[in-house]
């Protein structure tokens, strides 16, 4: 990756003054430079309305290296945090406690909760999952995602073993009736040295939200019981590979199908280049724009 020199008081473009839907973007810092400046980048590229931040590196009770104009807010241990930028109308705090942070936000006059947390390794789990269990007891039913630093173990979101971390956390998904938005095929989101983990986490409290969040693909509305039936309406399974690489109506955006064994690098790749970042934003923005062509059912 080309090395971006970046500060906050670079000139930001402008952002749209009404948007149709909130994008939040999750990203684990590991307290370093270089993963602030890719959080700078993305924000310059996506312009979302909010970051789901653990593990920033922090001076003075603030997050270093982001632009002033942005608000940020941090538990108590500094390690979880939300930032919004300009695009985010009026949130408002509801909770700093010492490994979770919440606000909440209104979009297109419906009320969200939106929580950052961190669990440390070394701290007591159960504890820490009775914070969340409080906020989100104490939102009146109200929607609400949370995303997270867990450090807990569970093949049902990628790692090969299980630990009794994981085994809470299940627990605490099933009684909650959460939706994990993570999978068992999901990529990484850890890798350093040749090692890779699955520590970070998304969830949601609904099905309808958990399809918003992952929409347009048939494959994922299938999943949440919002379709009958995870097809294109071309013939094929409507996952996110096949709109990428296979579908008719895509044509004009496919990339090149990867062998198995070359996915995860060719995802990467897509990551890394911009040309192929575009042309991903450019077919993502026809499905939205055009998705009576590719959803169909007759649910």
């Amino acid at each position: 990756m080309n090395h971006i020199t970046l500060d906050s008081s670079l000139h930001w473009p402008p952002y749209e003054k009404v948007k149709k839907h909130l994008l939040v973007i999750q990203i684990n810092l590991q307290r370093a430079k270089i993963a602030t400046t890719m959080l700078l980048k993305a924000a310059q590229q996506h312009q979302p309305d909010l970051f789901l931040v653990q593990k920033p590196h922090v001076k003075d009770g603030k997050i270093t290296g982001i632009p002033k104009c942005w608000k940020c807010w941090l538990s108590k241990s500094g390690k979880a945090g939300i930032t919004a930028l300009p695009t985010c109308s009026t949130p408002v705090v509801l909770s700093a406690k010492e490994n979770t942070m919440a606000i909440k936000i209104t979009k297109n006059s419906k009320a969200f909760t939106i929580i950052s947390s961190h669990f440390s390794p070394y701290a007591n789990f159960r504890e820490i999952l009775e914070e969340l269990t409080d906020l989100t007891t104490n939102i009146n039913g109200e929607e609400y995602l949370i995303g997270g630093d867990f450090n807990a173990h569970s093949q049902r979101w990628g790692y090969r073993d299980e630990n009794s971390k994981g085994k809470q956390l299940q627990e605490f998904i099933a009684e909650k009736h959460i939706f994990l938005l993570n999978s068992s095929n999901s990529p990484p989101t850890f890798e350093h040295n040749n090692r890779q983990g699955w520590p970070d986490l998304t969830m949601v409290s609904s099905h309808s939200l958990a399809a918003i969040c992952e929409q347009p693909f048939p494959s994922y509305l299938h999943r949440f019981n919002l379709r009958t039936h995870d097809n294109c309406s071309c013939g094929g399974k409507g996952d996110p590979m096949h709109y990428a690489t296979k579908c008719r109506f895509t044509l004009s955006w496919h990339f090149q199908t990867p062998t198995v064994s070359l996915k995860l690098q060719w995802l990467k790749n897509i990551l890394t280049n911009n040309l192929s970042r575009t042309r991903l934003r450019l077919l993502l923005r026809f499905i939205c724009d055009e998705n009576y062509l590719i959803v169909e059912d007759n649910n």
